[in-house]
């Protein structure tokens, strides 16, 4: 697991308080770092409701590529729902959610 960078509060503060639109040089440094990751185990929004209504997803962890919808995650904001996407992927990466720091 790898360490979260020195200044992940900022990092977080940042996402939380902006999920869209422009973002820091490190801050989008670490979100195309976590786009780029291996897409099996990978959390994703799955679109329900056309820009309306998202659910949280993961792709299968070994192949064949699937994916599992979350039954019990349902976001009515696309904010919200990039949140939680954000906070799984940087469990997945630093092993700690960073919402509870």
């Amino acid at each position: 697991m790898e360490a979260a960078p020195d200044n992940w509060p900022r990092l977080v503060a940042e996402f939380r308080a902006r999920p869209l639109g422009r973002h820091s040089a490190d801050l989008q440094e670490l979100l195309n770092r976590f786009r780029a990751e291996p897409i099996h185990g990978k959390p994703f929004l799955y679109m329900l409701e056309p820009h309306r209504r998202w659910a949280l997803a993961h792709f299968s962890p070994e192949p064949p590529l699937t994916y599992t919808v979350d039954s019990e995650t349902r976001f009515d904001s696309i904010e919200a729902a990039e949140w939680a996407v954000f906070r799984r992927r940087w469990q997945q990466r630093f092993g700690f959610d960073p919402a509870e720091g």
